[in-house]
């Protein structure tokens, strides 16, 4: 899962926070600091992304709930749903089988189950702990106006709702 999101959005982030510190001239200290808080603030980003999945509705989504898992991308609270239930679970059933009809019972279950479990509030928790990261990477550059921009999106990607 992890090397999954890293090869698209936590790189992404990590590129984009690295070259904005090259293109400004900064030192590699900063290039590091900056490279590694998006790595792992896209992480983090990704993990929200993939809660919404889950708990969005489809209009601010634009794109059916569980819309992931039914185009056959496991994510973290599904996964977590699968470990919580290793042997009957919906989602390992979603996944196997072919039939449309099937495959959104199996949805609905999952969908069922992940809002009577605690995986969201889990993969919310895993998701703070990858912001708390990124504003731990970026604690040794200067205190300015710029640095609490980075704190406050860092902040916004675990609290958005779309």
């Amino acid at each position: 899962y992890y090397r999954r999101i890293s090869g698209k959005t936590s790189s992404l982030f990590a590129t984009a926070g690295a070259g904005g510190a090259i293109m400004s001239a900064s030192d590699s200290s900063t290039v590091e600091s900056l490279r590694s808080y998006g790595l792992k603030l896209g992480t983090a980003f990704q993990i929200v992304d993939d809660v919404l999945d889950f708990t969005g509705d489809e209009i601010t989504l634009g794109k059916p709930v569980g819309g992931d898992l039914l185009s056959g991308t496991l994510t973290l609270p599904a996964i977590l749903l699968m470990e919580d239930s290793p042997t009957v679970n919906p989602v390992r059933s979603l996944f196997a089988t072919q039939d449309k009809s099937k495959r959104q019972q199996y949805l609905n279950e999952t969908l069922k189950q992940i809002e009577e479990n605690d995986v969201i509030e889990r993969s919310m928790k895993v998701a703070d702990k990858w912001r708390d990261e990124a504003l731990t990477a970026i604690e040794s550059l200067p205190s300015n106006k710029y640095l609490e921009s980075l704190r406050g999106i860092a902040h916004f990607v675990t609290r958005r709702t779309s």
